[in-house]
């Protein structure tokens, strides 16, 4: 390792990644430690028996196709990652038996409306007007990314250019939805996409739920050709060979810190680096409790807003390897959404606890990309959004009955939807569970999804608000608890996020 670097890099996620091409593109180099043996974090796959699995990724937003090209695209082309990148066939299917429903979603926005009017008549309008209202924010976002923020503009131009943006910032996705007078149907039809976010309805900010729909629906995702995990190498590679480093199976114990600023990191090997930036991807809950050096340079300000801040779900996950082509197993989808009920709300309180969940999706990755696993197989996932909440007293010796009896529900769930016995055709089966996750990421209570997104702590509220938060000089914070919030697009984006504002300080002699 040298011993000096621009920035020190603490996890080799998506978004530490991004954070180093992005320093790297303009000349400067960055130290990046990893506490695991791979890099990637979550974006990662594994292999059991003849079978490599993705771990997480579901589809990507934001990467749009060749000839039209979204942001997340144009950035890793812009910094010379080379990635083979599969359109998502359509946007999901949703299987809700209580009341009849089994509908395929496609991707574009005018297709989506058009099925939804099929199956709810008289929908159309209403439909065209809130998903007009979801593009007007996601343009209006996208755009306060280009300029570096909101605040850049006055009130006046935010209220002329921008007045959805404002009119809708400070309610929740089920306030503004029920003003389009919608029947319960049609809003049961594109409700599903709510569980990308895992909050419910009732309390997500509306922003963060418009952009997600616009962003889905008109500009469709991708997943990897080679899973996630050829992403994760492809920018490693590429952020190496900008000259930045990175160290696997080394954590970051400490950051060390003197008069409110950053002046280097101690590792759990003893070593000592300095420097004047540490981009983060722990959770603020652990940095500002564990890892900053004194303790007393911890701002009281930054301890009240972690306790208030509420950590978002985790994840279960089923992986299976079945023996047949998708085709043989009556699956003729790429995403399943399968409901017993879908009031968020009661959805909710079932992931608080360890009962069998009332709502999974499931992932078949061979009807996006037929090569992903050995001919004649098939690739699936199903997945659960429980938050730590029941997981947290679960004695030792109950922990494996516990995580059966949750994976038997949700292949049960599955063999019900495709009139199929799913268990006479598992090869390979692997089980992860909240403590899989806390275990392999070090990420807090396992979350995947960071601090939920309610109104007061919402996409909107960080931003406006993240230059007030930053108690630490140097100290940036990126991954899904950072201001943009959870998903691969957005650890992307707040990697590089995070790196510009390394590099604005490093501009204004900050080193």
């Amino acid at each position: 390792m040298s011993s000096k670097y621009d920035a020190v890099i603490i996890g080799a996620s998506l978004g530490g990644l991004s954070a180093a091409l992005q320093l790297g593109m303009k000349g400067k180099k960055a130290l990046i430690l990893e506490q695991h043996n791979l890099q990637g974090g979550l974006a990662t796959s594994f292999v059991r028996g003849r079978f490599e699995f993705e771990a997480t990724l579901h589809e990507l937003q934001s990467v749009g196709t060749e000839n039209n090209p979204r942001k997340i695209r144009k950035f890793l082309d812009e910094a010379g990652v080379k990635v083979h990148w599969i359109q998502v066939p359509e946007a999901y299917k949703l299987v809700y038996k209580k009341e009849n429903i089994n509908v395929v979603m496609p991707y574009g926005i005018h297709k989506m409306i058009q099925t939804v009017e099929r199956e709810v008549p008289g929908s159309k309008e209403k439909m065209t007007a809130l998903m007009k209202t979801c593009k007007e924010i996601l343009d209006s976002m996208n755009y306060f990314g280009d300029i570096g923020g909101a605040d850049k503009l006055s009130k006046l131009e935010l209220l002329k250019k921008h007045s959805t943006f404002v009119k809708t910032a400070g309610y929740t996705a089920k306030e503004v939805i029920d003003t389009f007078n919608l029947p319960k149907k049609a809003i049961d039809l594109i409700t599903p996409y709510w569980i990308y976010v895992g909050v419910p309805l009732s309390r997500l900010s509306f922003t963060v739920w418009a952009y997600l729909m616009a962003d889905y629906f008109e500009g469709g995702a991708v997943v990897c050709a080679h899973n996630s995990h050829a992403l994760s190498l492809s920018m490693e590679k590429r952020a190496e060979e900008m000259e930045s480093t990175v160290e696997l199976k080394t954590r970051a114990h400490k950051i060390l810190v003197e008069n409110g600023k950053v002046k280097g990191v101690r590792t759990d090997k003893g070593d000592e680096i300095k420097c004047n930036h540490v981009i983060c991807a722990s959770y603020p809950n652990n940095v500002y409790r564990n890892m900053i050096e004194p303790i007393e340079e911890v701002p009281r300000e930054a301890i009240k807003l972690t306790n208030a801040r509420r950590i978002g779900v985790s994840a279960f996950t089923v992986y299976l390897a079945l023996d047949l082509p998708p085709d043989k197993l009556n699956i003729d989808s790429y995403s399943y959404f399968v409901a017993d009920t879908m009031d968020t709300d009661k959805i909710w309180e079932n992931y608080k606890t360890i009962e069998p969940p009332n709502y999974i999706t499931t992932i078949v990755l061979n009807k996006a990309n037929p090569k992903c696993f050995p001919e004649g197989t098939t690739e699936m996932s199903i997945t659960a959004l429980p938050k730590a909440d029941g997981w947290m007293n679960i004695k030792k010796e109950d922990y494996m009955d516990v995580k059966r009896n949750y994976a038997k529900a949700m292949i049960d769930k599955m063999s019900e939807v495709l009139d199929v016995d799913l268990y006479e055709h598992i090869e390979e089966i692997e089980i992860a569970t909240p403590e899989t996750i806390a275990r392999y990421t070090g990420s807090y209570n396992g979350s995947v999804y960071g601090y939920e997104h309610v109104i007061w702590d919402s996409l909107v509220a960080r931003i406006s608000k993240e230059r007030e938060e930053r108690y630490i000089k140097g100290l940036e914070f990126i991954g899904a608890h950072a201001s943009i919030g959870n998903g691969y697009a957005p650890n992307i984006t707040s990697g590089r996020k995070a790196a510009l504002e390394v590099l604005k300080d490093i501009k204004k002699g900050g080193e």
